[in-house]
């Protein structure tokens, strides 16, 4: 088994590279065949896990961020025995607890050589890019619009002063003093929804949406199941006094105003044209967007599920 480990010197603001060394001493202590390639770019670590190679586990080691581009790079090599392994050094480990990947530095090599090899759902995702491409992408967590996309910039800003849990926290509190709303037209399979004055539009596949924030979805890594999340309505003081309840999982709890579908069925967002969108923890496009089930499957080394 050969493993090429791709690896992101600005994860953690930079502080994650500090890991790097005692990865490397076990890596050699227990003799893995393994390459290093250091990125300048997460496009750089897409085209990286792409390529043709005589290897067989590509590690992203980082944080969801370059998770995210590795695994792209892994569904378009259409390399169907490929698998990905983590090594995480990110701030926001959303990715690793929803799949149980050890994220503690003295043990994570060791996660990752010997737990089992498992199939897990991919997100397709066809979206406008930055240039004003139509284009086709993939993530494992969530997609946010609105709100979740202002918190996502923000916070991507200020957690290398802040740190990861006050650094979101403070980003939502300004997001929801900012105070956007929109009109979001929405379709499932041949059904349509409109949901006027929206403060956010999320579609899930993790729960774990940022740094200790969760939604109340029952979902599990490979049921082919996508959960859809909008707030509408909501005033900044309903907002204030709905924040408590997304570090315990109870947002949802409260029916009003909260519009929750769980489905396998694909999923669009048609308008406002043009609106931002964010998915695993990156602003990358603007809607109109689709997203559903891939047909391939993600083969994630290391998990202990």
């Amino acid at each position: 088994m050969k493993y090429r480990l791709i690896m992101n010197p600005s994860s953690r603001s930079g502080k994650g590279r500090l890991l790097w060394e005692t990865w490397f001493a076990q890596l050699n202590t227990l003799n893995v065949d393994y390459e290093v390639f250091i990125s300048e770019s997460i496009t750089q670590c897409t085209c990286m896990a792409q390529e043709k190679g005589n290897f067989d586990v590509v590690v992203a080691v980082g944080g969801d961020g370059t998770i995210n581009a590795v695994l792209n790079g892994i569904a378009k090599s259409k390399k169907q025995k490929l698998q990905l392994g983590v090594l995480y050094s990110g701030t926001s480990p959303d990715f690793c607890t929803f799949h149980k990947i050890d994220i503690k530095p003295e043990t994570a090599v060791k996660a990752l050589l010997e737990n089992e090899c498992r199939k897990v759902d991919l997100v397709e995702i066809e979206y406008t890019d930055i240039d004003g491409e139509k284009v086709t992408d993939y993530f494992a967590c969530s997609c946010n619009v609105g709100l979740g996309q202002d918190v996502a910039e923000t916070a991507n800003k200020i957690r290398r002063y802040a740190g990861d849990k006050l650094g979101t926290g403070l980003a939502l509190v300004k997001t929801i003093f900012k105070g956007d709303k929109h009109n979001f037209e929405l379709k499932i399979a041949s059904d349509n929804y409109s949901f006027e004055s929206s403060n956010h539009l999320a579609i899930i596949k993790n729960p774990l949406i940022a740094s200790g924030l969760k939604l109340d979805f029952d979902l599990i890594p490979d049921d082919q199941k996508l959960g859809v999340w909008v707030l509408s309505g909501f005033s900044r003081l309903g907002m204030f006094k709905l924040f408590p309840r997304f570090y315990n999982g109870k947002a949802g709890q409260n029916s009003k105003g909260i519009f929750k579908y769980i489905t396998e069925k694909p999923i669009e967002v048609t308008e406002p044209a043009g609106l931002g969108i964010e998915f695993d923890g990156d602003h990358h496009g603007y809607l109109p967007l689709r997203v559903q089930i891939a047909n391939q499957k993600i083969n994630l080394r290391g998990s202990s599920v």
